[in-house]
């Protein structure tokens, strides 16, 4: 499982020292996971013209560079990935470079 999230989520100092120091129960990790899944409703999600194909700006297009076969990369073969409260199963493995993360995901919408 692949999370894109920050410390800010966390409510509590003494989780954000187990998660700093590596010291943790599994068995405790996996409630709290469950304890955060989302629930998508229609009034939850957003209307499709909000939705885009990536981020605009920055300078570059790093998505004809990460596909570049000469660039030292990581891929993972995740089971799911989540971004905020979108979980979902990728459709690729994840690509981490230097540059960037490049991961393919579904619309919400299917």
């Amino acid at each position: 499982c692949l999370t894109i999230s920050s410390d800010e989520e966390e409510s509590d100092s003494s989780k954000k020292q187990c998660s700093q120091n590596g010291i943790g129960s599994e068995e405790n990790v996996v409630t709290e996971v469950r304890k955060k899944e989302p629930n998508i409703t229609e009034e939850t999600e957003s209307p499709e013209e909000a939705m885009t194909r990536g981020v605009a700006g920055g300078g570059m297009d790093f998505s004809e560079l990460l596909d570049c076969p000469d660039l030292e990369k990581a891929l993972l073969q995740c089971r799911t990935v989540r971004i905020g409260s979108y979980k979902v199963v990728p459709e690729e493995k994840v690509v981490i470079s230097e540059y960037g993360i490049k991961m393919k995901v579904p619309s919400p919408k299917g």
